[in-house]
């Protein structure tokens, strides 16, 4: 029986991730990297690299209080969800996130402001009490699928003055990778996925 493997396309890292990899390469030609999950862990005098995931602003602000060198690798598409979260609580609204709790880019996004609030499915959209109903704004993760988004139909439902990103979060890279394998799926006998067991990419369903 003659089998095939068929791969993918597009596929494989995102220009985002691709942009954060070129900057520790650019930073490697100088000195060498030790990979950290703390900023605690940098010592002192050193230069650190944020991930294409973002950061909470704390991080930054405890980077500057010791004097460490930022290289600023954060997604573009990311830091926008960022500016608009900033935008939106400047605005005095209630700020909701849809997202995967303890994700690294979620995290990073619930740190840009205060009085942010997470909602991960629509039990948690249906339950969500807000100060005014009709000062309410939401962003999303930016690699969620699109039926991911079964929260924020509810948050529609349930506020419909709702302010929006006047674009979808979701990264154009993360769509169309997940538009190439469900197309795949329906023209092979399996799927396998190479991935990070952490990486919201390579766990979420199209």
């Amino acid at each position: 029986m003659v089998q095939r493997v068929v791969l993918v396309s597009p596929r494989g890292f995102c220009a985002g991730v691709v942009r954060a990899i070129a900057t520790v390469e650019r930073m490697l030609a100088a000195a060498g990297a030790t990979f950290v999950d703390e900023l605690d862990e940098v010592p002192d005098g050193a230069s650190v690299v944020l991930s294409a995931h973002g950061a909470p602003c704390s991080v930054y602000d405890a980077a500057r209080q010791r004097g460490l060198r930022v290289v600023d690798a954060t997604c573009p598409l990311v830091a926008k969800v960022h500016d608009e979260v900033k935008r939106f609580r400047r605005l005095g609204l209630d700020v909701v996130v849809i997202g995967d709790g303890g994700h690294d880019e979620v995290v990073g996004t619930l740190g840009q402001a205060t009085g942010l609030r997470l909602v991960e499915d629509v039990a948690d959209a249906a339950r969500l009490r807000v100060a005014d109903p009709r000062r309410v704004a939401c962003v999303t993760q930016t690699t969620l699928s699109d039926a991911d988004l079964a929260p924020l139909i509810e948050l529609r439902r349930r506020f419909p003055a709702l302010v929006e990103p006047p674009a979808s979060d979701i990264c154009y890279a993360t769509r169309n990778r997940q538009t190439a394998v469900a197309r795949l799926a329906r023209n092979v006998d399996q799927v396998v996925v190479a991935g990070d067991r952490t990486s919201s990419n390579a766990r979420r369903r199209p």
